[in-house]
């Protein structure tokens, strides 16, 4: 078996799945899309219950239909578009895009040498 030495906080999206470094070590944390979306979903039902919401209110709130939020709340497609309105209604944009930021940055630092 070939080894692979990869860079630290590294990721890439190839056919459905995400390859992560997997807590600092040269194993990989294989995570699919679909399980991202199911994540997805069940952080958009604990948040629109801790608040006790109605799938409609929350539609309501969004100004998407209640299948949207029924929708996301299942791991099914979902635009990115209405995941970021669920995201902004429960304030998390503003960490979402610090995550960005520190990976963007992070592989901007990445050297081979």
């Amino acid at each position: 078996m070939k080894s692979i030495f990869l860079p630290i906080n590294w990721l890439f999206l190839h056919k459905n799945h995400i390859f992560n470094q997997y807590n600092g070590n040269d194993m990989l944390e294989v995570i699919t899309i679909k399980e991202v979306k199911i994540k997805i979903g069940e952080a958009c039902k604990a948040l629109r219950k801790s608040n006790n919401l109605s799938r409609e209110d929350l539609a309501e709130a969004l100004e998407v239909s209640s299948t949207t939020i029924q929708n996301i709340e299942n791991g099914k497609n979902a635009t990115l578009d209405n995941v970021l309105k669920v995201a902004n209604h429960f304030g998390l944009l503003q960490a979402i895009t610090k995550e960005i930021d520190k990976t963007i940055t992070n592989q901007n630092n990445i050297s081979l040498y």
